[in-house]
């Protein structure tokens, strides 16, 4: 009798931690407004992209408001929907169409028996990167790497920090895949940009 009172007072103690736990959560209050999370992207990005606030791409995920903005960059051209978290100031991107921010149609979509192989997600470019594509999966590398080559793009291999150097030469520009990954960690990133001469 005493070993089934205990069962049950801990039963009951983990049901109340737990329900204090959750209305914590659901309750988080915004620690950033509006123009202090606008703030957080300008910050990420340079003086090439608008950002626009906009309230109908608000959403909740775990009870805590992500405030929505689009950025539209002017270079490289490219345009992603951001949410930065209300809490953390975290920011996360998608964009409207899956691989919508390809630069160039020369560059191939990765894809495998026929089908789109879709992302995990994607980061838009800024002063100091081209933006990309990350990929938890690194098995799926090897099957981009075959469809660079197909496509004609040679591969320059391991280039100073880049793990897998690809290009494309044409009369007036350059198309670039880099490919970044380390051995030892999972994943890898496909960031394709054009280079004119």
């Amino acid at each position: 009798m005493k070993y089934n009172t205990l069962i049950i007072i801990s039963i009951i103690l983990m049901l109340l931690v737990s329900c204090n736990y959750t209305s914590a959560v659901l309750s988080e209050k915004p620690v950033l407004t509006v123009p202090e999370a606008e703030t957080i992207l300008s910050e990420r990005f340079d003086r090439l992209h608008r950002i626009t606030y906009l309230p109908e791409m608000d959403k909740q995920e775990n009870g805590i408001l992500h405030y929505g903005f689009s950025v539209d960059c002017t270079e490289p051209i490219a345009f992603a929907y951001a949410w930065v978290n209300s809490v953390t100031g975290r920011m996360s991107f998608e964009e409207s169409e899956p691989y919508d921010n390809i630069p160039d149609s020369m560059f191939p979509i990765p894809m495998s028996n026929g089908e789109v192989i879709p992302y995990d997600y994607y980061v838009p470019p800024d002063h100091a990167w081209s933006g990309g594509y990350k990929f938890w999966d690194k098995d799926l590398l090897i099957i981009y790497q075959t469809q660079l080559r197909v496509a004609g793009f040679v591969d320059n291999g391991n280039v100073m920090s880049i793990a897998s150097l690809w290009t494309y030469e044409r009369d007036n520009d350059v198309l670039i895949v880099e490919l970044l990954y380390d051995e030892n960690e999972e994943g890898f990133t496909i960031c394709p940009y054009v280079s004119s001469y």
